[in-house]
């Protein structure tokens, strides 16, 4: 993971860990959305992080309640629009309907700034490395079970 770091820095690597974990539990929870693959998925969550962490700007959600006018309406439809065209345009999530694509993008910054606020120290990378070599472990216990129990 030292490339991720040098790369990236660990502290980008971990919030667009973050930022899909959040659009995973926006697919889960939005009627009308759906994942058609995994591979597909994991493209489209990245794409879709990508865009949100790197073209939108929080602070815009943020200031749409102080500014509720014609400019916010037109700011939640354009970035329902973005979310609807990458959708489109790469494969993994399948949208029902304009409406689910307008509201997945406001559900997501929601849920982003929730999981930023209460697990934004989480250090996903390190987690998701945990997880890993526990995985290897329970693996070659099983192996050493399964193979000393055939003798």
């Amino acid at each position: 993971m030292d490339i991720i770091d040098e790369l990236f820095g660990r502290g980008m690597f971990n919030h667009l860990i973050s930022q899909m974990i959040a659009m995973g539990i926006t697919i889960f929870i939005l009627p009308g959305l759906w994942i058609t693959g995994i591979l597909g998925a994991f493209l489209i969550l990245g794409g879709v992080s990508l865009v949100n962490a790197f073209i939108w700007d929080a602070a815009l959600f943020y200031s749409i309640p102080q500014t509720l006018s014609i400019v916010s309406v037109q700011l939640f439809v354009a970035n329902g629009l973005i979310f609807w065209i990458l959708v489109k345009l790469l494969p993994g999530i399948e949208v029902k309907g304009i409406l689910p694509a307008i509201f997945a993008p406001i559900l997501f910054a929601v849920l982003s700034g929730l999981i930023h606020k209460f697990a934004g120290n989480v250090d996903w990378v390190g987690l998701i490395i945990l997880i890993f070599y526990q995985i290897i472990e329970i693996k070659n216990y099983l192996l050493t079970v399964n193979s000393s129990g055939a003798q």
